[in-house]
């Protein structure tokens, strides 16, 4: 067969897991989840955030989209549904961050298997709005210190009179980007990336 005619193409599965915090793990060919709720209280600014299931399995290379919709819709970028709910803040200048982490990453390390980087492996966080408030890559892919997700503080609702009209949605996006070469080193990989809401001191 000629070597045009091949193709070989590069697989990552999610599956989605919450323990003390909004968690995410990687793993190939694997997709479940479950959600859980985390609290944080800083005087009167409460902060409580809920993650939701990933939809996503066998993860291949693919483009990200300025129609948020198409990114939701296509099942190669995997999603991450954050709720954050600010109930009983009373301080109307509140804010929060949401932090990103993972346990480390890194690439298959089989030395028959080339192409790829971790710079191809890309974030999105959005809003309700649609709106891209945060992204970026995995290229430092060792690091484990927390990584800001928002690029500016997000506004939490304060004094609101139901906990659903002090919610804010948002999906976090972790996807492949398509570079029309090999990036079978993106096979096999297997991370936890965390969501973290925290209040703005």
């Amino acid at each position: 067969m000629e070597d045009k005619k091949k193709s070989i193409i590069t697989i990552i599965s999610i599956t989605i897991l919450v323990l003390a915090t909004i968690g995410a793990s990687f793993a190939y060919f694997s997709a479940s989840g479950n959600s859980d709720t985390q609290s944080v209280t800083t005087g009167k600014i409460n902060i409580k955030a809920t993650s939701s299931k990933a939809n996503a399995e066998n993860i291949k290379p693919t483009e990200w989209s300025e129609v948020i919709a198409s990114n939701v819709a296509n099942e190669d970028i995997a999603q991450v549904k954050l709720s954050v709910n600010t109930f009983g803040t009373t301080v109307d200048t509140a804010k929060f961050n949401i932090y990103f982490t993972t346990d480390g990453i890194e690439l298959n390390s089989d030395e028959n298997i080339i192409g790829g980087s971790l710079s191809d492996l890309k974030w999105k966080l959005v809003d309700s709005t649609n709106t891209v408030i945060g992204e970026g890559d995995f290229t430092d892919g060792n690091a484990t210190d927390p990584v800001l997700a928002n690029t500016t503080p997000i506004d939490a609702i304060a004094n609101a009179k139901t906990e659903e009209a002090a919610t804010k949605t948002f999906i976090l996006f972790i996807y492949i980007q398509n570079k029309n070469e090999q990036q079978n080193k993106l096979q096999n990989m297997s991370f936890t990336a965390t969501l973290n809401a925290t209040a703005q001191q």
